[in-house]
């Protein structure tokens, strides 16, 4: 038995979320529904998936590849122009060789596969419709009739009335033979009255399992619901279907009803009420408030003191400071009323936006960071071994650490019974000793300190993940206290360095002002061509330094 799935995205349904995407990718949980149908195919045994593609038809064989993952085979038919869902079946039909079922790849459909194959088998049909009793509407209602006596007897006459078309059928490969070639030809309106008429039977399987067509964006939101639903409490909703076929989300289970993506990091003061699902690469920022009802796609910022309830945050969108988000779909700047599928775009960047880039691939950047920074410490073992050896002789230690803070760091953290509990503001930089107890800097400290040789050792912070090479300038405690110092930061919420602007355009003995608006400068314009500028142009900026008078320290 093979499987055909429809994934032409022609109907053009979801839009504005489908401009973007094709809507076989549109996310249920956090995988593609059409992921969730091939699964479901895989497990009933299916082996061979022929997908019919037509919009954004690289996105969708990027994503799925031969099928691999799946244990499947998937091959690929691109169809060039509209031709309708029996259309595609035409041009597919080289690669069909025996009886076959079609689905739709945008819809989810909690169908008793095998059943409905055995129902299709022992029948000895031409055709199984697989038909749905209640549909999606409220107002439907089921009339007492023998459905498949009905279709046998009323070839061409929609049956809609009594039950709903899921779009599933199964056929025998005899059928591809009546389809005309380049005519637009669809399954319910065209074949399937011609197959009547040609006296081959035509019978339908009836399920009453959850099915939902995510023909609009009150139904995408339903979908969620259920999923979520289905899964914590493994029992439908009172009045709504079970979703059964969908065997687990990508995710642990930390708490009941509460499921977390790999490299998610979240802020201890934050909320998460269940349901809720967080993908991949997720980060919540402090005092946020997220449930119940509520998917969080993969590589989204969620900043401080944000709330979102009932509603479905797509991937690789940031959702600003103090924003409220309720029964909405939102994508980067786009939101979306689930009700009345009215959407608008936020203009404001600090409000709504893109993730700056994908957070898999900030990580990936900080671990050639730290084999850099590995580099350069094996490179400096000449200098950095006497080095030691001093302070050694000088200190009894080898090293000293250092606390620093990043920009913005809350007052609280400056009281000693609260450092050990604010790990993500507090930084200990290491560093060769310079001074006395008393703050009085020796004469070779004063040396180390005006070649900056100290700060070699804090290439084994960038190597820890504790700092970056580039970013903003750590904050020493008694500057945190500043008012300036609070100015709020890009939504990246940027990692100190070593170097950044704060270290190539300011002097030595720079104010805390200009400090602080070299960092917000290069919170608000960093890129990766930034930050390769900046780490070329910090050699000169060292030497520069060095040639200036230091601040004034009394030697002791």
């Amino acid at each position: 038995m093979q499987a055909v799935l429809i994934a032409t995205a022609e109907n053009k349904k979801l839009k504005p979320l489908t401009v973007t995407r094709p809507s076989p990718l549109i996310s249920i949980g956090n995988r593609p529904v059409m992921e969730i149908v091939l699964e479901q195919l895989a497990r009933s045994g299916f082996k061979q998936i022929i997908v019919c593609l037509s919009q954004m038809a690289s996105d969708i064989e990027g994503y799925f590849g031969d099928g691999n993952r799946w244990g499947v085979t998937i091959e690929y038919v691109l169809i060039r122009e509209d031709w309708g869902s029996a259309g595609a079946l035409y041009w597919a039909k080289s690669l069909i060789t025996e009886p076959f079922m079609v689905m739709p790849a945008d819809a989810i459909i909690d169908l008793d596969i095998q059943a409905a194959l055995e129902h299709h088998q022992n029948e000895r049909y031409t055709a199984t419709v697989v038909l749905h009793k209640h549909g999606r509407r409220s107002e439907s209602k089921l009339v007492e009739e023998d459905t498949e006596s009905y279709l046998e007897n009323s070839p061409g006459i929609r049956y809609e009335q009594w039950c709903y078309e899921t779009g599933v059928y199964i056929f025998d490969p005899k059928v591809l033979n009546t389809i005309p070639g380049r005519k637009r030809f669809e399954i319910d309106t065209h074949l399937l009255p011609s197959l009547s008429e040609a006296g081959m039977p035509v019978g339908a399987f009836v399920m009453d399992q959850y099915w939902n067509p995510l023909e609009s964006f009150c139904e995408f939101h339903d979908a969620q619901k259920t999923l979520l639903f289905s899964l914590w409490q493994g029992r439908p909703l009172p009045g709504e279907r079970f979703l059964s076929n969908y065997s687990q989300l990508l995710g642990k289970e930390v708490s009941p009803g509460v499921w977390l993506g790999r490299n998610t990091v979240i802020h201890p003061s934050s909320q998460l009420i269940p349901p809720v699902l967080l993908a991949d690469n997720v980060r919540i920022g402090k005092d946020v408030v997220i449930g119940p009802e509520v998917v969080i796609g993969a590589n989204t910022i969620i900043s401080n003191q944000a709330s979102i309830h009932y509603s479905t945050i797509f991937e690789n969108t940031y959702v600003g400071q103090l924003i409220h988000i309720d029964d909405r779909l939102v994508d980067r700047n786009l939101v979306i009323d689930a009700d009345s599928s009215e959407h608008i775009h936020i203009s404001d960047q600090f409000l709504l936006n893109e993730t700056p880039r994908s957070i898999s691939v900030r990580y990936l950047y900080r671990i050639l960071e730290a084999f850099f920074a590995l580099f350069l410490l094996l490179i400096t073992i000449p200098f950095t071994l006497p080095l030691c050896l001093i302070s050694w002789l000088s200190f009894r230690k080898v090293f000293q650490t250092e606390l620093r803070l990043r920009m913005g760091a809350p007052q609280s953290v400056l009281n000693n019974k609260d450092l050990n509990n604010s790990s993500l503001e507090v930084i200990r930089l290491r560093r060769f000793p310079t001074r006395r107890p008393g703050g009085r800097v020796t004469r070779v400290g004063r040396w180390l300190e005006r070649l900056e040789w100290n700060r070699i050792p804090e290439l084994w912070n960038v190597i820890t993940g504790d700092i970056r090479l580039v970013g903003t300038k750590p904050l020493a405690l008694e500057e945190a206290g500043d008012p300036i110092a609070n100015w709020q930061q890009e939504p990246d919420d940027q990692l100190p360095g070593i170097t950044g602007l704060w270290y190539t355009q300011t002097d030595r003995c720079s104010d805390l002002d200009e400090t602080i608006i070299a960092n917000a400068y290069y919170a608000a314009t960093r890129s990766w061509k930034e930050d390769a500028r900046i780490l070329l142009g910090t050699p000169a900026a060292w030497l520069k330094k060095i040639r200036n008078e230091d601040c004034g320290d009394e030697v002791g």
